[in-house]
C-alpha cells in the first residue's frame, strides 16, 4: 500500500486567535523579553517565551485552520524537539530545524493511524526508516517501501 503524504506536511498554516482574538499583537505579559501572549493580524496565536521580539524558548502555536505546534522556538522558527499537529488528526513528533520537520522524528496518520518512524530531510520531503515494520523510502512526500 502507498501512502502519500500532500500538503498536510507544509508547516505553514493561520493561527487560531483563541480567547484573546479581539485585540492584535502582545495580548498580555512580556512579549519583548519573556512570557506572552501574541496574536497575529492573520489569527494565529502564539505563548510563550520571547526574546528581543521574536518567539524563543518553548512555546505553542494555534493556527486559524486548526493546527496547533508546540516545542522548541529559535528565532520565531521552529527549531528543536517539537510536535506538530493538524487538522485532520496527522502529526508529526521530532526534530524541526529552520521551522521544517528536520532530523528524526514520527508522522501518524490519522487519528492513531500507522506511523512513520524516519529521519526526514527537505523540511519532511523526503528521508528514509520504517513504515509498518517495513523499511522505507519517503521521496517527493511519497512513501516507497520493500516489499
Amino acid at each position: 500500500m502507498k501512502y502519500v503524504i500532500l500538503g498536510t506536511m507544509v508547516l505553514v498554516g493561520s493561527l487560531a486567535g483563541l480567547g484573546c482574538a479581539s485585540k492584535m499583537g502582545c495580548a498580555r505579559g512580556n512579549c519583548a523579553d519573556g512570557q506572552g501572549v501574541y496574536n497575529y493580524s492573520n489569527g494565529d496565536r502564539y505563548e510563550g517565551e520571547f526574546k528581543g521580539g521574536q518567539r524563543e524558548g518553548q512555546g505553542a502555536m494555534k493556527y486559524a485552520n486548526k493546527d496547533r505546534y508546540q516545542g522548541g522556538f529559535r528565532a520565531g522558527q521552529k527549531e528543536g524537539q517539537g510536535e506538530y499537529h493538524w487538522a485532520n488528526g496527522d502529526f508529526y513528533r521530532g526534530e524541526f530545524k529552520g521551522g521544517q520537520m528536520e532530523g528524526p522524528g514520527s508522522y501518524t496518520f490519522g487519528n492513531g493511524g500507522p506511523v512513520l518512524n524516519a529521519t526526514f530531510q527537505g523540511g519532511g520531503s523526503s528521508g528514509q526508516g520504517t513504515f509498518q515494520s517495513r523499511k522505507c523510502e519517503l521521496k517527493d512526500r511519497s512513501i516507497l517501501c520493500e516489499n
